[in-house]
């Protein structure tokens, strides 16, 4: 399921994300929820690791 998600970026940060979207031939979007979606497995494997 999808939700919107509405939250305040900084104006640079939102240019960089355009054009990478731009040159990916992908939307803001995709690449905002792919790169969370790495950060969020990153942080659940460090969190293991750390238990071991």
């Amino acid at each position: 399921m999808k939700r919107k998600f509405t939250t305040t970026l900084d104006e640079d940060v939102i240019k960089q994300i355009r054009i990478l979207a731009i040159e990916r031939n992908e939307s803001v979007a995709c690449i905002i929820t792919k790169w969370l979606k790495s950060e969020i497995k990153n942080n659940a494997q460090k969190s293991h690791n750390k238990t071991l």
